[in-house]
Parts: C-alpha cells; sequence; structure tokens
C-alpha cells in the first residue's frame, strides 16, 4: 500500500508540475529511415510513457525526494534522460511500422503533423452529427496510437489476402506452436499473417 502511495504522489508531482525535460519543438529534428521525427512526435511518446519511467525507478530504487525526482541520478541515468531515451526509441519503433502501413497504401502521409491533421478534420466532420456509425471522434491524447493500431490492423488484413497461407503452412504453424485444434484454421492464418507484418517491421527498423 505504501509503495502505491509514493507512486501516485510522484504522479501527481507529475501533474502539477509538469516537468521531465520538454524540449523546444522548433529544434532537434531526428529522422528515421528518412522519415523525420519531431520534438511533438517524441513528446507525444514522453506523455504516453512518463507513468512508466515513474513505476520503474519507484520499483527498482529508493525514492527520497519526490520533488527532485526528474532531476536525480539513479546508477547514472536520470528518469529524465531515460525517459527521453525510450520515448525516442518508441517514436522510431512506430515510425518503422507506419512505413509498413504506408507500403500498403493504406496511409499516404505518415507524418505526426499528418495524422494529427486527419484526425482533427476527422472529429470536425463529425462534431454534432446524429446517427453516425462506428466511431463518433477520435481522442487527440492518444490519436497516433490509434492510426498505428487501425494501419496495423489492414495491413495484416492485405497481407492475409495477398498472400494467404496453405493447408500445409497452417498444420506446420499449429504443429510448431501447439496450437490445439478448438482454434480454427482462418484464426491460425492470422496469427500467421501478424507474423509476417511484425518481421516485416522489424526488417524496416534493423534497415534505417
Amino acid at each position: 500500500m505504501r509503495k502505491v502511495s509514493c507512486v501516485f504522489a510522484v504522479i501527481l508531482l507529475i501533474i502539477i508540475t509538469n516537468g521531465c525535460g520538454k524540449v523546444d519543438n522548433e529544434q532537434s529534428l531526428h529522422f528515421f529511415a528518412g522519415y523525420e521525427i519531431t520534438n511533438d512526435e517524441i513528446d507525444y511518446f514522453k506523455t504516453e510513457l512518463r507513468t512508466d519511467v515513474v513505476n520503474y525507478f519507484s520499483e527498482n530504487y529508493t525514492i527520497t525526494d519526490y520533488g527532485t525526482f526528474w532531476t536525480d541520478t539513479f546508477d547514472g541515468v536520470t528518469p529524465t534522460e531515460y525517459l527521453e531515451t525510450i520515448a525516442l526509441e518508441s517514436a522510431e519503433k512506430s515510425k518503422a511500422e507506419l512505413i509498413v502501413i504506408k507500403s500498403y497504401g493504406i496511409y499516404e502521409d505518415i507524418s505526426f503533423s499528418g495524422l494529427k491533421d486527419d484526425a482533427e478534420q476527422y472529429n470536425r466532420e463529425h462534431e454534432g452529427v446524429s446517427g453516425t456509425v462506428g466511431l463518433t471522434s477520435i481522442d487527440m491524447t492518444s490519436f497516433y496510437s490509434y492510426y498505428i493500431a487501425n494501419g496495423r490492423l489492414e495491413a495484416i488484413n492485405i497481407i492475409l489476402e495477398q498472400n494467404p497461407p496453405t493447408q500445409a503452412e497452417i498444420d506446420l504453424y499449429r504443429a510448431d506452436n501447439n496450437i490445439q485444434d478448438e482454434a480454427s484454421d482462418t484464426a491460425v492464418a492470422k496469427k500467421i499473417a501478424e507474423e509476417k507484418y511484425y518481421e516485416e517491421v522489424e526488417k524496416q527498423g534493423m534497415a534505417q
């Protein structure tokens, strides 16, 4: 209970101070496989990963002063530095995935600002519209993850349609992964397509 209270206290401190290494978004651009990664993009992942960083340091180290948490050093690394590192890594992994998604013709513009504009336009078009089937609005605090998740599903479906596994491949996959007969061939085929997709993402990440 005390551990939970400590973590909660740190999270509250983060919200109040709004700290942890913000940067000037007009400077320090990064590039991945020729695609720009802006500081807005990195800040998006900082926000997503902030609680994970708090939990990580709280579980692995003794926090003695919450007021200086983000600038204190733990084994030579501050939480701010750690957050910046994993945020950039997440931005790069997401860009690798978006490049693969784009290769299947799902999105034309995979820039952070482009996807943000698409989300804002979608919300404007659906604001106050009654009888809308499906998603009525996109949460702007998680729009980037939303587009990646949807693009991933569409890409996997395209892989499945364009290159469906043979029955022999399905049977071999069952045997190699100890999948019971209760799982349908369709479900196994989708797992195979998912693996092919993630293999493409991994290759893209290594190729940059």
